[in-house]
Parts: structure tokens; sequence; C-alpha cells
């Protein structure tokens, strides 16, 4: 209660701010900028301008930014795509809400696709329905909270929207950053000089931290990992219908329609859709197809020549697409309900791709360590499809949060590494537990194809025992229940989140401070009144 009142006078000054002024559609929550120039200013480089790479740009620029350059490397170009959707977790709103953008994020999410359906490869009666009510909402915003699909293309526009006039933050495009070497300071410390592709220089900075995902050039220096990038013996065939309402039928689109994201999973396959749009009005769903193969593999079955880039990759054509689509219904017919045949049929764009993952890997000794690196997501260590994005977040979220502390950088712009060095491991450890429950899933499930029978059981959820006496004696019947509960809130029209569910009480807890420590020009639009309201 006391908290409460603490916050009360800032929540009524900000609310009559926002409630007063004029309309700001576009507006972004700003810090007036001061640059700090009684030292040297620390530089940092950030390679890949990815979600988490321009998250942690974002972050910086509203918390270290007065005092510390950060120029931002990305190998692409500006439009390059950014693929399909993820569902923020607690650490990415909180990591949106500190970069000042959190008021944009129904904007460039899909309003009830936290919602997920589980069938049976054929059958009438899904396996579990999978949402968050909305008693438990308000009960307990912290394990159920607001967790929509937000569109990647959209996010990263508005965090670039969040640096974009910020005079120490650079993005630099079309600069591929290939190897990195350590030159002495005249602080007496080390700084990581950058090369591009031809061996040269891009400069030299005190700080490096790695964000270009699985394929990185830098993680050698950073992790001991003896097996490298491998492939898991899977490929994933990505794909895009623009408008899934105008191409599936009836009984396909009563089934999909009230949910974010479908799963049809049996013994050795699984198909998913999954809604991405930004905002309301946006229909576009992702689709993904698990084949136990590899891409030369498949190129020859397609007689299509295997792309040179990812953008080559990207296959809206005729015959490309009609190839890939052919392949696809082939390896479905006979073990899938045909009306998921519409899914395939109505894809406007595909890409095949393996799946890569990284070995064993571990922190290299400190004594090693030549180089002022950290690496952050998958560049670490790849977690598998659906766990990298999330964990790349957080990472960025949780170096930005060390990085604020004034000692991290001496008067010189010296980096103290104790701290970053504990932060690395924690990063690492949460990535090994979430790679091997991944793998473990995938092996005991996904990646089996029984011969000829492609049910689910109760008893492949768990390990042989107790547990799983355990599960198939109880989960049915708690699934029926929660499936009861979902199929009450859909025909009241309120299953899955939307701008009036409740957020994450940590994620209010930061944008309360954001909101009030940002300057009077903040965004004094009716989008933000409303999101203010809601936190009211």
């Amino acid at each position: 209660m006391q908290k409460v009142w603490l916050v009360f006078p800032v929540v009524v000054g900000v609310a009559y701010i926002l409630l007063a002024g004029g309309d700001d559609a576009d507006a972004v929550v700003r810090v007036p900028f001061e640059p700090d120039l009684s030292r040297p200013l620390p530089r940092i480089a950030i390679c890949g301008a990815g979600i988490s790479g321009l998250t942690l740009a974002g972050v910086l620029s509203k918390t270290i930014g007065r005092g510390t350059h950060i120029t931002i490397f990305e190998r692409a170009d500006v439009d390059q795509d950014q693929g399909y959707g993820l569902d923020l977790d607690e650490h990415g709103q909180e990591a949106l809400a500190r970069a000042g953008v959190y008021h944009k994020y129904w904007n460039i999410s899909k309003p009830r696709s936290d919602s997920m359906a589980v069938y049976p490869l054929r059958g009438d009666d899904p396996i579990l329905m999978w949402f968050r009510p909305k008693l438990l909402q308000r009960w307990f915003p912290s394990l159920f909270a607001a967790r929509p699909e937000t569109n990647r293309g959209a996010l990263r526009d508005v965090l670039l929207e969040s640096i974009a006039d910020h005079p120490l933050v650079e993005v630099r495009y079309e600069t591929t950053v290939a190897d990195a070497r350590p030159t002495p300071s005249e602080a007496g410390g080390v700084l990581a000089e950058l090369l591009d592709k031809s061996g040269a220089s891009l400069g030299t900075y005190d700080l490096v931290v790695d964000a270009t995902g699985v394929h990185s050039p830098l993680r050698k220096y950073r992790v001991n990992d003896d097996t490298g990038k491998t492939r898991t013996g899977e490929l994933a065939i990505h794909g895009v219908i623009n408008h899934p309402e105008n191409v599936f039928g009836e009984r396909l689109l009563e089934r999909f329609g009230v949910h974010g994201s479908l799963f049809l999973v049996g013994q050795g396959y699984e198909l998913i859709i999954q809604r991405f749009g930004a905002g309301r009005e946006d229909n576009r769903t992702a689709v993904f197809y698990i084949l136990p193969s590899d891409e030369e593999t498949v190129y020859r079955e397609l007689g299509i020549d295997k792309p040179t880039s990812r953008q080559g990759g990207i296959m809206t054509d005729a015959v490309r697409l009609g190839r890939v689509k052919e392949l696809v219904l082939r390896d479905m017919n006979g073990k899938f309900d045909p009306i998921y045949n519409d899914i395939i049929r109505g894809l406007d764009r595909v890409t095949v791709r393996s799946f890569v993952t990284h070995g064993t890997t571990t922190l290299k000794p400190e004594a090693e360590v030549r180089l002022p690196l950290i690496c952050v997501g998958d560049s670490q260590r790849n977690c598998g499809l659906g766990a990298g994005g999330i964990l790349a977040m957080h990472d960025c979220l949780d170096l930005a949060d060390h990085l604020k502390d004034q000692t991290i950088f001496s008067q010189e712009g010296v980096v103290n590494w104790g701290p970053l060095r504990d932060l690395e491991q924690v990063m690492l450890e949460r990535k090994t537990e979430t790679h091997e429950e991944m793998m473990e899933m995938r092996l005991g499930i996904i990646k089996r194809r029984a011969d000829g029978d492609t049910s689910l059981s109760w008893d492949l959820l768990a390990n042989p025992g107790v547990g799983q006496t355990v599960l198939r004696t109880f989960l049915p019947t708690i699934s029926r229940w929660w499936n009861s509960w979902y199929e009450y809130e859909r025909r009241h029209g309120v299953a899955g989140s939307d701008v009036d569910s409740p957020i994450y009480p940590s994620v209010k807890e930061v944008w309360d401070e954001v909101v009030a420590s940002s300057d009077a020009g903040y965004g004094r639009s009716s989008e933000n009144r409303n999101m203010f309201r809601r936190f009211l």
C-alpha cells in the first residue's frame, strides 16, 4: 500500500500531461540528451542490427547513451527481411519499456494471438487449447500477462525509431564484421579492432557485443566448442500466407480463425501456422513444416539450385513455389487430414532452411581471452527454433543493466570485466538448459517417424517410470477441463489477450519510471492516453 501512495503523485502528474496535451501518434519516450564531457567517451560496437542488437542499442541509448558512443554494424541492407513473429516474454517486453517504445507494443502485435490449439494430424478433438484465462491474468499477472505474437519487421522499425535521432548512436548497414584483433589502448587496456571481409579496419572499440547469431565469426574468440556449427538432421520449410481467410476452407478456417497458433503434431510430423501480423487488421500467417532432411537433399528433389543468399532463398515465383508445395503435399499425403492441404496450397512465399545449432559450449578461461568481447543470444549458443530470439533479448536486457553501472568503465574507458564475465556464465547456463530441453523434446516426439503410426499418446510426453504414470492418469482429465474453460471464453469473445489485458508487473513498474522520467514532449496521443488508463 505504501508503494501505491508513493507512486500516486507521479501517476497523476503524468496522466495530467497525457490527457491534457494534443495528439502526437508517432511519439517515442525521450530522455533529454546531455553528453557527458567529463571523461573520454567509451566506444561500444554492436555487431548485428537484428532484434537483439537493436534492443540493446535502444536500451543503452536511454541509460548510458549520454556518455557512450554506440556503433551498430549490419551486413545486410536496411530493407533486409526480418522473418515472422516472436512472442515477447516478460524480459522482452521490459526491454521495449526500457527502450522507450512500449506504448507501441500493440501496434506491432496481433491481438488474441497468444491462444494456441494443438491438434493431432487427424481428428476433430484438440489435444490441448493453450490460452491465458482472464481470471488468472487478473490474479497472477506475473505468470499469465499478455504475450501476443509480435511482428519482427515492425519491432525492428520501432527500435530503429528509438535511436534515430540520438547523436552518439549510428547504424552502418551493408558492413560485414568478419574478424577482430586486439590492440593496446593508451589507457593501458585492450581495444578490439574490427575488420571487414577485405581485412580493412572498421575502427577500434572499448567493448564489442556480438549479436550476429548462429553464424557468428567472432564466437571462436570467446567460447570453446569443438563441434562448432552442426546440422540437427531436420529442415524447416518456412512460409507466409498473406490472407488465410481467402484461401482456407470452411472447416480449417473455423478451426484456426479464433487462435493465434495452430499446432498439428504427430510422431515424426509437425505443421505449425501462426499469426504474426502487426495489428488487428494484418492477418499474415507464418507456416512451418518440419522434415527430417537437409537442404542439399531437398533441393535435389525439387530440381532447384540451392540459393546463395538469404534474399535469393525467399521463393515467390510460381515454378519454385509450386515445386515446394508439391513436395510438402506428397509428404503429408495419408498422414494429415486433407483439410490441412489448404495451408500448403495457400502459401505466398517459402524458404527452405536446415536447422543449425552449436555443440557443447563452455567459456574460454580468462587467461585465453584477448578481446574485449561479449557474445549474446545465438552468437554464444544456439538453442533451436522458437527460443533464440527471446533469450537474446533477455541477454541484452541483463547486459544493459550491467553496463549502466558506473564502475563497468573506468575514467579512461577501460572495461571492468569481472561482472560481465559472471553475466556471461549466467547467459550460457540458461541457453544450455533450454538447448537440452529443446533437443529432448524434438528427439522424443517430432524426430521419430514411426512406421505407419503417427498418433500421439500421453505416454510419449514423459520419460518411463512414475512420471509417465502420473502424466497418463491426470493430464487427459486436466486437458479436457482446460479446453472447456477455453471454449467458455471463446464463446464470450474474450479468449486471448488484447490491449486491455493485464501486463507483467515488472514491465508496468519499468514503464511507469520511464514515462515519469521523460521530458514533457512525450506522446500526448490518444494511443498513449489509452495505454496509461490501463495502467491506472
